[in-house]
């Protein structure tokens, strides 16, 4: 059985679940037609769906929005900017290198998100 909250994997015979706390039902059928709210207290994990095709064509255009596109904030405003600076300095070679590795970084790390994978706001592909 699966937890009704974080979808995780819940072992008989337990009262909650060991990933997220939730309390588990006694009843292995919650209504499908109703959405169970969660308790308070437990956060709600809703999975986001990324597309990878997009987070890629996004960091084509500019280095870095694929990276905001996946939640990448901080790593996606850094890249935009090294970017920026580092053309300017090599005359826009440099340009092509982080194009490629953030057009990557922005495919894979979608994909993680999709996978179900915690990424962390510096992890790269």
């Amino acid at each position: 059985m699966n937890c009704q909250y974080c979808n995780n994997p819940v072992p008989p015979q337990v009262s909650n679940c060991p990933s997220c706390g939730a309390p588990v039902p006694q009843q292995n059928n919650p209504s499908p037609d109703r959405p169970v709210p969660p308790p308070p207290g437990v956060n709600n994990p809703v999975q986001q769906v990324k597309n990878p095709t997009l987070a890629a064509l996004l960091s084509c255009l500019v280095p870095g929005l694929g990276q905001l596109y996946n939640g990448q904030t901080t790593k996606g405003i850094v890249i935009i900017l090294a970017n920026i600076a580092l053309a300017v300095i090599t005359g826009g070679v440099s340009a092509v290198a982080i194009l490629i590795v953030a057009i990557i970084d922005a495919l894979k790390i979608a994909e993680k998100i999709n996978r179900g994978a915690t990424v962390g706001e510096w992890e790269f592909f």
